[in-house]
């Protein structure tokens, strides 16, 4: 299941974070937070455990400073010793953006954390060897934030603080396993700087994840002088290790911060026992506080080739400068942190080329260059630099004279030699404008809202196109691909919700938009309204009446025609007490449990229907507070 690529708590941390070190983001700012579906199965145990204590206060004026303190002790699970000098993160959960807070850990493990505005949140442990809850995200669904949430809150306990209330908590800290070993060529000499790509198993696929932000997480995916790599803080699971060479062909990026030293483009990957294809790789499995030594890894020497072509526009046939990118379609997910594949840029006849290919089928992608939207994310990137600078500055978005070209991607397949006269043409993309009302007595919008677009037919096709919404400016999202999408906002927190999405007489809410080649629809309006209802459930077991903790719900409208858009669904999972809750527009909706073996990633229309029978009718009525009980079928023996 997909969700909105608004970007939020984790995903917009990483990004920022990895923004800081790399110089740019590290997820398209949309890998958010409900960045949608992602792993949701068990994993052994909870990573970090929290014990709260609350000195309950009045709850603060909107118009109220944040005051909050969050403080605690940080400790090894397995040894109750101090966790000393470690960074502490507290990771948004509720979706209400604005920055995280942070602090760190002194000589006996303790910290404090001030002024933490009210929400949810995860105590994220950056440190060496941790379990970090960035490990439960995979890189490709950077945009699946509702799913990434479900499973990060079935493995690390939330944190809720009032806005000035004080909280006291106790943090386990578990230590990941690890996987070391070196790097050779074929003759046997160390393979320095080589690029180690690691994947994780989930819902029967491999994804790319990275164990947290700090200095030896990072680093540990190179080798060193040796060949010799380290990677720590994994969670118990299945991995598959693989690794390239440092590339320095000519038409190798090299924007990356450090000369690229946490991105390598090449496309020869060779994996641990000597295996070439991703799908032949051999699986190691990693358990908690275990060390997996000696899995070495071979770099085979195969024949590459060259591809060339052009890029031009199809109206009028004009050669385009536009930067090309190259991706192995069978092996996509083994590329390395922070990369997408060599990249070159055509040249005044729209003329591109890459080197060192070995045979295999590719996706190529041209894109025309900056948009609309990709200049406003600029300019928010250069607004936080001012504002962090305080230094004030003006900056001014251009206005596109017209429709922009919407990049495109086309297969090629290399057997044996060379491939050349590769054309890749390019449309004129679409373009959707609005305005925004607030209702309602608070018209104070969280920062940095999202409106995106998902494909009707679902896949990550096109869920790039997003925009910023501006209430004083409305919103404008450009080079959209002619098809049809599902039209959200996210990144409201818990005290807003989305009452309308309309466009002339078409209720965005229940049906797509539809975008043609080249055209311009201005007229879309977005009505966001305050009166949010809560509905606390409460999960317990069929065999003893106790509570269930890490049963995943899913609430969704009780319209069919909402179920079509998975950016309706919403998913949740219960905390130690069996309890989670939803915070929703107000309306009629269907509460059901899904189950161990089901795949938030495969829940759907024909999911939904099939499950609608049995589910429990709710209705919530505006700044309506429900509760609700649901029975978790006995488990197996």
């Amino acid at each position: 299941m997909q969700a909105s690529p608004a970007l939020a708590p984790i995903s917009k941390h990483l990004r920022r974070s990895c923004a800081a070190l790399f110089l740019l983001f590290i997820c398209i700012i949309a890998t958010a937070s409900l960045t949608r579906a992602q792993d949701t199965s068990t994993t052994s145990s909870t990573s970090t455990q929290v014990v709260v204590e609350q000195q309950e206060k009045p709850q603060p004026t909107p118009e109220a400073p944040a005051k909050s303190i969050v403080r605690g002790r940080v400790i090894y699970e397995d040894s109750n010793r101090p966790v000393r000098r470690a960074r502490v993160l507290l990771l948004r959960t509720d979706g209400g953006g604005g920055p995280e807070k942070g602090g760190a850990t002194n000589e006996r493990g303790e910290f404090t954390v001030k002024d933490v505005p009210a929400g949810s949140y995860v105590v994220m442990i950056d440190a060496p060897g941790i379990i970090t809850p960035l490990s439960s995200i995979a890189l490709e669904d950077g945009m699946d934030e509702k799913s990434a949430f479900v499973s990060i809150r079935k493995e690390f306990e939330e944190v809720s603080v009032n806005g000035t209330n004080r909280v006291d908590v106790l943090i386990r800290a578990r230590r990941g396993g690890v996987i070391t070993g070196r790097v050779t060529y074929q003759d046997g000499d160390p393979a320095t700087g080589a690029q180690i790509i690691i994947l994780r198993k989930k819902d029967n696929r491999l994804v790319r994840i990275i164990t947290g932000l700090s200095a030896s997480s990072l680093t540990g995916l190179r080798t060193d002088d040796r060949g010799i790599y380290r990677i720590s803080g994994l969670p118990p699971g299945e991995y598959v290790l693989g690794a390239s060479e440092a590339n320095t062909r000519d038409d190798a990026r090299d924007e990356y911060a450090m000369a690229g030293l946490f991105g390598s483009t090449s496309l020869i990957v060779s994996y641990y026992q000597n295996e070439t294809s991703l799908k032949q790789a051999t699986p190691i499995k990693v358990e908690a506080g275990r060390e997996m030594g000696d899995i070495n890894v071979t770099l085979i020497e195969r024949a590459t080739y060259t591809i060339s072509g052009t890029v031009v526009a199809r109206q009028g046939r004009r050669p385009l400068r536009a930067q090309v990118s190259i991706q192995s379609k069978s092996e996509a997910n083994a590329m390395a942190f922070m990369d997408s594949g060599p990249t070159t840029t055509s040249d005044e006849q729209g003329r591109w080329s890459f080197t060192g290919i070995p045979d295999g089928t590719y996706v190529i992608k041209a894109d025309p260059g900056t948009s609309e939207t990709e200049m406003e994310v600029q300019e928010m990137m250069k607004e936080a630099q001012r504002n962090s600078d305080s230094a004030p500055a003006t900056v001014t978005v251009p206005t596109p004279r017209g429709p922009s070209l919407v990049p495109r991607q086309q297969d090629v397949t290399v057997s044996g030699s060379d491939v050349s006269g590769v054309v890749i043409e390019l449309n004129e993309g679409g373009v959707l404008r609005g305005t925004v009302t607030v209702e309602g007595s608070d018209k104070q919008l969280p920062p940095s809202l999202n409106l995106y677009l998902l494909p009707r037919e679902g896949g990550l096709t096109g869920i790039e196109r997003y925009g910023f919404i501006r209430p004083d400016s409305g919103f404008v999202i450009d080079k959209i691909p002619a098809g049809e999408y599902y039209v959200s906002v996210q990144g409201l927190g818990d005290k807003f919700y989305v009452k309308a999405i309309t466009a002339g007489g078409s209720d965005l809410l229940r049906e797509p938009v539809r975008i043609g080649q080249g055209t311009s629809i201005e007229n879309v309006h977005v009505t966001i309204a305050s009166d949010v209802a809560t509905l606390q459930v409460r999960v317990v077991s069929a065999s003893d009446a106790k509570p269930v903790r890490g049963a995943i719900l899913l609430l969704v409208p009780a319209d069919p025609a909402r179920w079509r858009s998975i950016n309706s669904l919403l998913p949740g999972v219960t905390d130690a007490d069996g309890t989670f809750k939803f915070t929703a527009a107000p309306g009629s909706y269907l509460l059901m449990l899904v189950g161990e073996g089901d795949n938030l990633r495969a829940i759907n229309e024909a999911f939904i229907r099939s499950r609608s029978a049995s589910a429990k009718a709710v209705t919530l009525a505006p700044n309506a507070r429900e509760t609700a009980e649901l029975v978790a079928p006995a488990s197996g023996p």
